[in-house]
């Protein structure tokens, strides 16, 4: 759960910045600039160092040939990774809290994965 939720910024920012050169809100000479805006405005970083404007920090290469909705479908992928988690938590009746979950050994648990 603390991953998706320090993630949600990023996911947040990556399908912004993806939407705004699909929908030519943005072009690739300012790309990096508004990258960086975008990430100190949403998720508290600046970059390391003065970027060029030449400088591509955004992940521009690994979005290009993906489907549009590659984040959203990732962050849903998320939330459900942590609800499957708490099923099978309440399926071995694990008491406590649940980042405290144990749920090896249960056949109630292995069953459901079958």
């Amino acid at each position: 759960a603390i991953h998706t939720i320090l993630s949600i910024p990023l996911y947040y920012v990556h399908t912004k910045v993806m939407h705004d050169l699909l929908n030519d809100t943005v072009d690739m000479d300012t790309v990096n600039k508004h990258y960086w805006r975008l990430m100190e405005q949403h998720a508290g970083i600046e970059p390391p160092l003065d970027r060029s404007e030449g400088a591509i920090d955004f992940p521009y290469k690994f979005y290009v040939n993906i489907d549009q909705s590659f984040q959203t479908q990732k962050f849903i992928s998320e939330i459900l990774g942590y609800q499957i988690y708490r099923e099978f938590c309440k399926k071995s009746y694990s008491r406590g809290p649940l980042h405290n979950c144990d749920f090896y050994g249960s056949l109630a648990v292995g069953n459901d994965l079958k």
